[in-house]
């Protein structure tokens, strides 16, 4: 094979393979319509109700008067903790996958206890204070 050959193939081989690879990232973020729960902010507080995540292990929470959406997610049947879905490294959305959040910008990954797993974020993410009470989980937001 000559050279030109060779750098064609191989440069048709690279692209085709970070095509996939930003594919992949991009369909990891696609979810189900129950994934995600939209609510209102009343007063500094959601209530989300817990029926909402049965069988889940995490729900996007979205309301109309948050810039970013909520992660809540489901440690057990009685503890749960809420994520901001923003990132800490520019301050862009964040997409939900099995395994965590990923920053479609930059690359930075986070694990789903917010802590930085791929860099070039090094903060984890916000924590919203999260109180489960039997019914209702309740996220609140200051």
């Amino acid at each position: 094979m000559e050279r030109r050959d060779f750098i064609r193939t191989g440069c048709g081989y690279c692209a085709g393979f970070a095509a996939l690879n930003i594919l992949g990232s991009l369909l990891e973020g696609c979810k189900p319509a129950d994934m995600i729960y939209t609510a209102e902010n009343n007063g500094g507080k959601i209530s989300v109700p817990v029926e909402k995540l049965s069988g889940k292990k995490y729900l996007v929470v979205r309301s109309p008067k948050l810039e970013f959406d909520l992660l809540l997610v489901k440690e057990n049947e009685t503890t749960y903790h809420t994520l901001a879905m923003q990132c800490t490294h520019r301050q862009q959305p964040l997409v939900v996958t099995s395994t965590g959040l990923v920053c479609n910008e930059h690359g930075s990954r986070f694990d789903l206890n917010g802590n930085v797993t791929q860099d070039p974020a090094t903060s984890p993410l916000f924590k919203f204070k999260t109180e489960f009470t039997g019914q209702s989980i309740f996220i609140y937001l200051s």
